[in-house]
């Protein structure tokens, strides 16, 4: 009983060791137990089932001698649509090409008896180019004509609005000249 009184003291002054001096235990050293069962995983299968998967897409894709291969029998089943594609987007290549053709042949159209129509915002229209680097010579060029035949246009122009103002009883027209 001594002893035991004794050892009751020691764990009374003898204070628990500090949390740092704990040691560690880890999962490496322990034992398990001898029930367990493990199995090999799903990849494990998957690796096994893919073998003779690989396997047999290969088979199907060679050829039995000189037979094409199944994949690319089936593969060439959809050429139809190639060629339908093919034709259709050649029909569609030549309307656009006659619709254009159609388009210019109506805009360049132009009644027999009329002139051909330059329409002129300003007579500098026919001076564009950059002002620098010009050769001696070769400036601008003399718009003096050009003027006198719009000025002329015009004022004939204004002479036929004002004719038909003066004939229509005092009503004016709107001009239709190009300024």
């Amino acid at each position: 009983m001594r002893s035991q009184l004794l050892r009751l003291s020691r764990s009374r002054i003898t204070p628990s060791p500090p949390v740092s001096n704990i040691r560690k235990r880890f999962a490496s050293h322990d034992h398990h137990d001898a029930g367990s069962k493990e199995s090999f995983g799903k990849g494990f299968y998957i690796a096994v089932a893919a073998l003779p998967t690989f396997y047999i897409v290969y088979k199907l894709s060679r050829g039995s001698g000189e037979d094409q291969p199944y994949l690319t029998r089936v593969i060439k089943s959809y050429d139809h649509w190639r060629d339908t594609y093919l034709a259709r987007n050649a029909l569609h290549t030549q309307m656009v090409d006659q619709a254009g053709a159609d388009r210019l042949l109506f805009l360049n159209a132009r009644a027999a008896d009329t002139k051909p129509v330059v329409e002129l915002k300003h007579q500098d229209v026919f001076n564009h180019g950059s002002p620098y680097n010009v050769p001696a010579g070769q400036g601008t060029i003399n718009l003096d004509k050009v003027i006198a035949h719009y000025e002329k246009q015009n004022a004939e122009q204004e002479q036929e609005r004002l004719e038909r103002a003066q004939k229509g009883g005092g009503k004016q027209s709107i001009s239709t000249a190009s300024w």
